[in-house]
């Protein structure tokens, strides 16, 4: 597992899908989907609420997030869907530093506000980077 600063959502998690997002986005992420067999990467993928509607329209599914909080209840609701490994997965990483999968996806999302989270020019520079290294 990779080291990871202190996870402050940790406290937060579990109130994080009750604050409701003012739009409907799944629809529009479902529609750059390129093809079924797709592989999409979701950079800052919290609690799963892009990445688990968008699994059953793709190859496969690859959520990226800094809080083991969000992952587990990720994992979770994955696990409650049925959705197997194989289709979508996550894992603990930092968006804010580049991040090396060692394979690349047709389409890279960062949904709702996940972009507004990078501060510095540096974490926004590494963000920028792992999407370059990664798009097919």
């Amino acid at each position: 597992m990779l080291a990871m600063a202190m996870d402050f959502r940790m406290d937060v998690a579990k109130y994080y899908d009750y604050f409701p997002v003012p739009f409907n986005d799944i629809d529009f992420y479902k529609t750059r989907i390129p093809a079924p067999a797709s592989s999409i990467l979701e950079l800052g993928c919290g609690t799963g609420r892009v990445l688990i509607p968008l699994a059953p329209h793709c190859g496969h599914i690859l959520g990226v997030d800094n809080s083991e909080a969000m992952l587990a209840l990720c994992r979770a609701k994955l696990q409650a869907a049925g959705i197997p490994q194989e289709k979508a997965e996550v894992r603990l990483g930092n968006i804010a530093k580049k991040l090396r999968l060692a394979r690349k996806f047709d389409l890279i999302i960062a949904p709702f506000r996940v972009f507004q989270a990078l501060v510095t020019q540096d974490e926004i520079r590494a963000f920028f980077a792992t999407v370059g290294s990664h798009l097919a």
